[in-house]
């Protein structure tokens, strides 16, 4: 058979058609399933299969009459969830899974929603996904959890939202590599603030640059808050994240709140050490640990004051965010603390997010 000659159909699944799930979520996700795991438990696979799936929501492929694989796509408000494109082995390769990823990012597209999909980090597929235009945007030890945008020029970050339509703040999670880290923070401001925390960039075949994040941040605030000029919090990473972006785009910033900034090159490092041993007493040492230890409401309540000013001053030139922002060397961001999901045998990814809300329940062995 050609590939020209693979025409399949997308039948609805019945629960007669259990059977065939199972033995195509073994022949496809199986070799990944040892490869990560270290081994494929039939009696526990197959009782978890029977627990969390139903064949109803599935799709079926079908070419000439014969089952070769599934598909199951979710939906909310916001996001279409791509759970399975699944085929059986003899069938993979042969540019059905393209199509099936592309039919459902264009019915997604259509109606302005972004697609969401996980997949074993031990998964080539990973670079199809990455060609039809996902991009990483969180990992778990197991899987790559992975984005596309509404349209193909619109930011591929995953955004969340806090708080009523009210003046605009961007929260700047630290890392790089931390999504879901500040949180806390995020919806402490959203009364009375309207909030967005966006999940920075993974780093993918390229490195990843401190350019690469400005350009991303700048695409959100023109997506999701157009013609506003928001205030940036950013905590660690993220401060230095905020004042880059100030740095290059001072006119787009009306606020920066910067909570623990760090530095992008030694000579600023030091300074900063010196001046911090300089300026800190053993008393304000001995407040701010005691700060930290319930930094969460002190935090929100600094950033509230500092967010209410109505003019920014911008970074002066040779600042250390302003080097940052044009040199693409600095900030390669693999990250070191990736914790999202933590899936289970099967790949699912029902177990409770640690650092983001979710609502999805529906079972995620994916390929």
């Amino acid at each position: 058979m050609t590939v020209e000659s693979l025409e399949f159909v997308r039948r609805p699944g019945t629960q007669a058609d259990a059977e065939f799930l199972f033995d195509c979520m073994k022949g496809a996700l199986g070799p990944y399933v040892i490869a990560t795991y270290g081994v494929w438990d039939e009696r526990w696979q197959r009782d978890h299969f029977t627990r969390t799936t139903d064949p109803e929501a599935h799709e079926i492929l079908e070419i000439a009459g014969s089952p070769v694989g599934c598909v199951l796509v979710q939906e909310d408000e916001a996001y279409v969830d791509l759970h399975r494109v699944l085929l059986l082995p003899p069938f993979q390769s042969r540019g059905i899974g393209t199509r099936v990823v592309r039919q459902v990012l264009s019915s997604a597209r259509s109606r302005g929603k972004q697609t969401r999909l996980q997949v074993f980090r031990v998964n080539p597929a990973r670079r199809l996904y990455e060609r039809l235009g996902f991009a990483v945007v969180s990992q778990t030890k197991t899987h790559y959890i992975m984005l596309a945008p509404p349209d193909e020029a619109s930011s591929p970050l995953l955004v969340q939202r806090y708080g009523p339509a009210g003046r605009p703040v961007v929260v700047l999670h630290g890392g790089p590599g931390a999504p879901g880290c500040a949180r806390r923070l995020a919806r402490a401001l959203a009364d009375p603030l309207h909030v967005l925390e966006p999940w920075q960039r993974w780093s993918s075949e390229a490195p990843l640059t401190v350019d690469q994040h400005i350009q991303d941040l700048a695409a959100v605030i023109s997506e999701y808050i157009p013609g506003e000029r928001p205030a940036l919090v950013g905590d660690s990473w993220g401060a230095m994240l905020g004042l880059a972006f100030a740095s290059r785009y001072p006119d787009r910033v009306s606020a920066l709140a910067l909570i623990g900034c760090g530095t992008f090159d030694l000579q600023a490092r030091a300074q900063l050490q010196r001046t911090i041993e300089q300026r800190t007493s053993l008393e304000l040492k001995a407040r701010s640990r005691a700060h930290w230890r319930g930094r969460a409401p002190r935090t929100a309540t600094w950033c509230r004051d500092a967010c209410s000013r109505t003019s920014f001053s911008p970074v002066a030139p040779g600042a250390s965010g302003a080097a940052a922002a044009s040199d693409p060397r600095l900030g390669s961001a693999t990250s070191r603390r990736p914790p999202v999901r933590t899936p289970d045998r099967a790949g699912s990814g029902t177990a409770r997010l640690r650092r983001a809300p979710c609502r999805r329940t529906a079972d995620r062995s994916r390929a």
